[in-house]
């Protein structure tokens, strides 16, 4: 039902001075800065220092899969199985050794256990490491969710705040600060998932089937990362048929009376 253009007016003056306007008063790009730094700040106020073994599950061990995987070992435990994480995470290691930001790449660069000294420091510059690469994924995702979601609702003021909570939930921050195939699952997902939305709301959209296409192979990756991701995967996968299914129905009837001639693709 179209909304007569006094009426869309008188919303528009009410949205104004509704709460979210007085809540979310500074620039969107000002507040999403506010949100990257505030996230940063809280990484290395609480989590970047802790001891490389205070969070051992799953820190020393994406780590340590993330060394086999340099020396071109096979994993040893696939009960998640973690694979994208630990993939990104030997290219991260490898990266840092490039630039000579660290030594303990692969598990024979790893110093002996004999020498403690020199195996904690390994240890802790390698956890460390990891860290700033889950904040690096989490920051992406604050990101990107922020896009998605202000070109889905076309409300940069709301998008804000909904990125505030986000980023700033207990979720995120806690997976921010340590090495979990949670937080890759989940933003894969989430971004599968707005970007199908975007699409379901933009018929005339000319990259349109891309966007169709796109969410139905990026849920397949968090399978790769975390098993658990096959609820999510069953919903944003329901959502994939669905646009199919509307996809193939609109083209064999045709649109709406009314709507524009020009066809969507």
């Amino acid at each position: 039902m179209r909304v007569p253009s006094d009426g869309l007016a008188e919303l528009r003056q009410a949205a104004d001075v509704n709460g979210f306007r007085r809540l979310c008063w500074f620039d969107p790009i000002t507040g999403l800065s506010a949100i990257v730094i505030g996230l940063i700040a809280s990484f290395f106020l609480f989590g970047f220092w802790y001891p490389y073994w205070r969070v051992g599950d799953m820190d020393l061990m994406i780590v340590y899969k993330a060394w086999l995987l340099n020396d071109g070992l096979p994993q040893e435990h696939t009960h998640h199985p973690g694979y994208l994480t630990i993939v990104l995470l030997g290219l991260w290691f490898q990266l840092l050794h490039a630039v000579g930001a660290l030594d303990a790449y692969s598990l024979q660069a790893l110093p002996s256990a004999a020498n403690i000294p020199a195996y904690e420091h390994a240890w802790t510059v390698a956890v460390r490491s990891a860290r700033v690469e889950s904040l690096l994924i989490a920051l992406a995702f604050v990101t990107t969710f922020y896009l998605l979601l202000q070109r889905f609702l076309r409300d940069r003021q709301v998008a804000v705040i909904g990125t505030f909570a986000l980023a700033f939930s207990g979720g995120l921050v806690m997976h921010a600060r340590i090495v979990r195939t949670e937080l890759l699952s989940a933003g894969l997902i989430t971004t599968a998932l707005l970007v199908l939305l975007i699409a379901a709301q933009s018929p005339r959209l000319r990259i349109r089937p891309l966007l169709l296409g796109w969410p139905r192979c990026l849920p397949c990756l968090p399978l790769k990362t975390r098993c658990k991701a096959c609820s999510s995967f069953a919903l944003c996968r329901s959502f994939c048929c669905l646009s199919g299914a509307a996809t193939v129905i609109r083209t064999v009837f045709g649109a709406a009376l009314g709507a524009p001639g020009r066809r969507w693709w």
